[in-house]
């Protein structure tokens, strides 16, 4: 499916791209944030929703003559069909809508509304009991490394599942974000019928 990804050159020169594919998101309410997964605060659940189920998320990595390995594109495949056109995902605050997130973590994520509820509340109860921990650090750094390539300077690994809650198959799907914090966008590809296919965060790192 991610064929299309082959449809991207890298905007470095002497850049190669692979594909990954990191396993199923879990989607209770198929409400969607894309942002940066310690911000998602500043941003609202995409104005598109999709059928509630278990969604594959695929990585497109760039391998950059100076920075190594990035993530180029995240995609999360919503159908068997291609995207036949683009539009900007957007998500409406206070009756005006935006688009587009920031990132002050180097990560971005895509999860659902109710795993992020759950997420907020986790988050906040790691604080309570460790007011001087990092959860980055103290949670998220051992999954990361568990995709860490070890030819890679980057060495701290690009991706993981995070399941905050070990009782439960809520997750979330966090990715490094290009070549670190910035503000990125996010787009649908649209079917042949005007539905969701797939929805892709650009980190700016390809063409076309």
């Amino acid at each position: 499916m991610l064929d299309l990804f082959a449809n991207f050159k890298p905007s470095i020169a002497d850049s190669v791209c692979q594909t990954i594919d990191i396993g199923k998101l879990h989607l209770p309410s198929g409400r969607i944030f894309c942002c940066d997964p310690f911000l998602s605060d500043e941003v609202n659940a995409l104005d598109i929703t999709v059928a509630p189920g278990r969604y594959d998320v695929k990585l497109c990595i760039a391998s950059l003559p100076e920075w190594g390995k990035r993530v180029a594109l995240a995609g999360l495949i919503i159908s068997k069909h291609a995207p036949m056109r683009w539009q900007e995902a957007t998500y409406s605050i206070d009756g005006e809508q935006l688009s587009g997130f920031p990132v002050d973590a180097g990560l971005a994520c895509f999860m659902d509304q109710e795993t992020r509820q759950r997420f907020i509340q986790i988050f906040d109860d790691f604080y309570t009991a460790n007011p001087d921990g990092n959860y980055y650090d103290d949670v998220l750094a051992d999954e990361f490394k568990l995709s860490a390539d070890p030819n890679n300077p980057h060495a701290c690994g690009d991706w993981t599942l995070h399941y905050p809650s070990k009782d439960s198959p809520i997750n979330i799907a966090m990715f490094a974000s290009g070549l670190g914090d910035g503000f990125y966008q996010a787009f649908w590809g649209m079917d042949f019928m005007d539905r969701p296919a797939m929805l892709i965060i650009d980190f700016g790192l390809l063409e076309n």
